[in-house]
């Protein structure tokens, strides 16, 4: 079996202070462990007061920096493949526009949608797709979920099993490995704070990378 996380940082509304909007994902064969090993390192390594919550995110203010690479190179050291895409407000293409409304949540899953495409081809019989739970304002959630099916379908060989399903990130581990992950690459491509050190780190991990729309 085959798994693909995945989470977003920023949002697809114009914000100087992040101007790229970032998907980041993980591909395993192994979700579970994946899942029991950044648990294991909240339990030893993030603060007391940390150790035993639900979630963890990337930004979570009582995260040190120092400890935010520790555990980025903990993930990289993962048996796991990175992909990312990326998006700025300036180039989201007229399609995605009404009346000078941004449709979000066709935009969102268009670029959910072009992240999946770079781990293709994937040899598997059975491929699992997972997002973080958001709210979509114009598109329901299980049609986003039938939408990110559809196009995947023809890229996987005929009678695999696929389920593609959006998770609530404070149940779900593995989720909150991509909030990290992304949570990382959103600081390299806006030129955040030690995004270099963090891009640097998953690098070897990274399968490909691509900003859309150009």
């Amino acid at each position: 079996m085959y798994a693909i996380f995945l989470d977003e940082s920023g949002q697809l509304t114009k914000n100087p202070q992040q101007p790229y909007f970032v998907i980041g994902s993980f591909s395993t064969t192994n979700p579970k462990q994946t899942a029991k090993s950044f648990h294991t390192w909240q339990r030893k390594h993030f603060p007391i007061n940390r150790r035993y919550k639900m979630e963890i995110k990337f930004n979570d203010c009582e995260i040190s920096q120092k400890l935010r690479l520790k555990t980025i190179q903990h993930i990289a050291d993962l048996d796991i493949r990175i992909c990312y895409t990326i998006v700025s407000h300036k180039d989201i293409p007229q399609e995605f526009w009404y009346k000078r409304q941004l449709k979000s949540g066709y935009l969102y899953a268009e670029i959910v949608t072009q992240n999946i495409d770079l781990y293709f081809p994937i040899e598997t019989k059975e491929l699992y797709i997972y997002c973080d739970k958001r709210h979509l304002k114009d598109m329901h959630q299980q049609e986003f979920c039938k939408f990110i099916y559809a196009r995947i379908l023809s890229r996987i060989p005929l009678g695999s099993r696929i389920a593609v399903k959006m998770l609530e990130s404070d149940q779900h581990v593995n989720i909150q490995i991509a909030d990290w992950i992304t949570g990382a690459l959103a600081a390299y491509v806006n030129n955040k704070s030690l995004g270099k050190e963090f891009y640097a780190i998953l690098q070897n991990k990274i399968v490909k990378g691509k900003q859309l729309f150009l």
